[in-house]
């Protein structure tokens, strides 16, 4: 039906399930927001983020796996990247996959301890249902899903996360570790003695914490309970420069040319972020919490590959993440 005026239009994704019930409902704007006042080059672009907290950004091209950079500010700064921290995993499944040691059609079962919170679907699935890799490496891109990750990081080991970091051009991944799971970081926020505690541990008191908390069940959150003030986005988080995402996004295009790893270049291109004109190919993974927002985008045109990343953040003040991923996705239109 069409909406009566001065109504906006929404767009509705619905998925139905083999016994025909609603698995997944989506509601986003029909037409995608736009800035009023856009940026008119790189350097004010980032000069309004730079208003919204501490912020690094760069755009580059990539050749033979190598990125040049074109515009840059902070680009070797290290910032937390919310769920950007996911490229790393899906390197770690494709590193996975490469070695025979997992295939794309294996299952993976939801299992209570590996449960985390929203967002997602996946938390809501039903203790023992099964999910192959490709179905939760999809969700993992497309709708951040945070239980899809951590099967997928319980699949492949957390040592194996933490090992692909270096592999895939992190500068120091000393960074993070352990390498957290979203249920880990759930449970470590919402106890202000652990947020203490690890906000302050080298890699080693990390670690000891996680395995402490191995069996601590997940806080009883309510939807909104982490949409207000930061909490600690500086010091409990996943953390890379704009150069490391680069790398990352570099990496995993090298190797989606390889047998069996084709998959990756379709889960990473089916949500734009940002919708984009001239570009033959966007991939892109973005990652917030209050006070943070962070985007990578790898686009292709005309036989050229580019790359812009960006992190934003302010630990004390959340601030309009719509504003800052609009901003980001401008840097775009700079390309060459």
């Amino acid at each position: 039906l069409a909406p009566s005026a001065g109504e906006p239009r929404l767009r509705l994704l619905m998925a139905i399930d083999a016994d025909g019930r609603i698995e997944t409902l989506f509601v986003q704007p029909a037409d995608p927001p736009v800035l009023d006042d856009p940026p008119a080059s790189f350097d004010e672009a980032v000069e309004e983020l730079d208003e919204l907290g501490r912020v690094g950004a760069l755009s580059a091209e990539i050749v033979d796996g190598v990125c040049t950079a074109i515009d840059e500010r902070g680009a070797d700064d290290v910032l937390p990247i919310g769920s950007v921290f996911k490229l790393y995993v899906l390197g770690a499944v494709a590193d996975a996959i490469a070695a025979g040691e997992l295939d794309w059609e294996d299952e993976l079962t939801v299992t209570d301890d590996v449960r985390s919170l929203p967002s997602g679907i996946t938390q809501d699935e039903p203790t023992g249902t099964a999910l192959s890799v490709l179905e939760l490496t999809g969700r993992m891109i497309a709708i951040s899903d945070n239980t899809a990750t951590d099967l997928l990081i319980d699949a492949v080991g957390r040592d194996a996360v933490e090992q692909i970091q270096a592999e895939m051009g992190h500068a120091d991944p000393t960074l993070n570790e352990p390498f957290l799971t979203t249920r880990e970081v759930f449970i470590i926020k919402t106890d202000d003695m652990l947020l203490e505690r690890f906000a302050g541990a080298d890699p080693g008191a990390r670690r000891a914490i996680v395995d402490e908390i191995a069996d601590r069940p997940l806080p009883d959150l309510a939807l909104g309970d982490f949409a207000g003030d930061p909490i600690a986005p500086d010091a409990v988080e996943w953390f890379a420069t704009p150069a490391d995402l680069c790398r990352a996004l570099a990496h995993l295009a090298e190797i989606s040319t390889q047998p069996g790893l084709a998959e990756i270049a379709a889960v990473m291109s089916e949500q734009p972020g940002i919708p984009a004109q001239g570009f033959d190919e966007v991939w892109f993974k973005g990652g917030s919490e209050p006070g943070v927002l962070a985007a990578a985008w790898l686009v292709r045109r005309e036989g050229r590959t580019f790359a812009v990343t960006a992190s934003v953040v302010d630990p004390e003040v959340a601030f309009d993440q719509q504003f800052a991923l609009l901003t980001m996705a401008e840097l775009r239109g700079f390309l060459p």
